[in-house]
């Protein structure tokens, strides 16, 4: 099987290399990828490193450790398992916060995020890919802060979660959170080189379904459909804070027409 830690702007993840070079020479771990296993393989995420935050019991607050290189992993391999032909799933298991920058859930696969489970955000910008406006906007759509030029970021950081294009049969879906880490964004806002990322993005996929999550404090749009057809959204729990800046719940972008709808919002600019 063959695996790159190369991000689309060229640099090298090195924590996600060595994650993958793991995977290659452990054959016999829980990593490891058998084909004679079941339908459909199921990726979890701790079997590739994710380690959920935990309390410092000497007063410190809660405690979190990336675990970028873990989803990546994980969603990666299940991407490839997917490529073959069969459903995969990428498993988020709870109790449990666990701490990443953004990954790609793409075709014939199913991102589950247990009860109680909570994937949020990381607040490294570091860690967040930085990628072009989307063409019928030109911009990030994110006003014109100091760190921006004055017509508006011309760049933006990948949403948390990236439904690439050409992306089909996809779920995202569970009875867990996808928290955004807002208030880092919103309070950065003037000092960020790109533009916000949103919570979720739908990027010229077909027969996506989203539902049955909580969405907690996006940085940006929450969940933005674009260039997408035959999508479901259904079930969910959307919240942001009043004040929390371009907040929307589901902001559908054109072309197509607006996704069915059952959700419940709080935020600023609910669906649009």
């Amino acid at each position: 099987m063959n695996f790159t830690a190369v991000h689309p702007n060229g640099t090298v993840d090195a924590e996600l290399a060595a994650a993958i070079a793991k995977l290659k020479t452990d054959d016999h771990g829980a990593g490891a990828v058998n084909a004679a296993a079941a339908p459909p393989p199921v990726f979890d995420v701790t079997r590739y490193g994710a380690r959920p935050c935990h309390e410092d019991h000497h007063g410190g607050g809660l405690q979190c450790q990336s675990s970028t290189a873990a989803f990546r992993a994980a969603t990666m391999l299940a991407a490839k398992a997917a490529a073959t032909g069969q459903r995969a799933e990428v498993l988020v298991p709870g109790p449990g916060t666990f701490t990443t920058g953004p990954f790609n859930i793409s075709t014939r696969t199913t991102l589950t995020i247990e009860a109680d489970a909570v994937v949020k955000g990381s607040t490294d910008v570091a860690e967040y890919t930085i990628i072009a406006p989307l063409p019928s906007y030109g911009s990030a759509r994110d006003g014109s802060p100091p760190g921006c030029p004055k017509d508006g970021c011309h760049t933006r950081f990948q949403a948390l979660v990236m439904v690439p294009p050409g992306s089909t049969d996809v779920i995202l879906n569970g009875s867990g959170t996808l928290d955004g880490s807002g208030a880092f964004f919103w309070a950065e806002r003037d000092h960020l080189k790109a533009g916000r990322p949103h919570l979720i993005e739908i990027h010229g996929a077909t027969r996506v379904e989203v539902g049955g999550l909580t969405l907690l404090d996006s940085a940006f749009w929450t969940l933005h459909p674009v260039y997408s057809k035959d999508v479901h959204i259904h079930d969910l729990n959307i919240s942001a804070p009043a004040p929390s800046p371009n907040t929307d719940g589901v902001d559908p972008g054109a072309p197509g027409k607006q996704p069915p709808l059952s959700c419940r919002s709080s935020l600023s600019a609910d669906v649009r």
